[in-house]
């Protein structure tokens, strides 16, 4: 049995009151901007998430060719192709594409080239490679992915403004 307890003035203990309607409203009036402000914030951030997911599976897939020539003791060989946006490792292997939005330059020795859109970077069993930069654009953001050539160190520079 539960006793609810009754002050002398007929209302209940302060602990009993509940929320007022111009409390309630001012809430609903906040959480409904907040749905109206959220959206916009959201599709503003989902271009250059993109632009970083690209940027770092590009780096996933040259980092796996460096290991591959590691472990095989042996050349692994990255094609990627500017126009059509894919990377392959070797002639038959593992392929990547890029997504359609985002434009992407390579920068490789001239050794390395193929034609004017496609371009090899080379892994070497000692761990070293040919060597190129990878440059990710879209909209006002570019993002790099760094091959260097003495060690095949993979790096990747995320969220730089582009200059152009």
């Amino acid at each position: 049995m539960m006793i609810i307890r009754i002050l002398p003035t007929g209302r209940f203990p302060v602990y009993y009151r509940g929320f007022t309607l111009l409390e309630i409203l001012f809430s609903l009036t906040i959480l409904g901007m907040l749905t109206l402000l959220t959206p916009p914030l959201l599709l503003a951030v989902i271009p250059s998430l993109r632009l970083e997911e690209a940027t770092k599976k590009s780096s996933v897939f040259l980092r796996q060719a460096q290991k591959l020539s590691i472990i095989t003791n042996s050349e692994t060989v990255v094609t990627i192709n500017t126009q059509e946006k894919w990377f392959r490792m070797g002639n038959e292997g593992k392929y990547e594409p890029f997504p359609d939005e985002i434009s992407v330059q390579l920068t490789t020795p001239e050794s390395e080239q193929i034609d004017e859109v496609s371009a090899r970077i080379r892994f070497f069993p000692d761990g070293g490679s040919s060597g190129g930069q990878l440059i990710f654009k879209l909209d006002d953001w570019s993002n790099f992915v760094i091959v260097d050539w003495l060690t095949g160190r993979v790096r990747v520079n995320v969220d730089t403004i582009a200059k152009e």
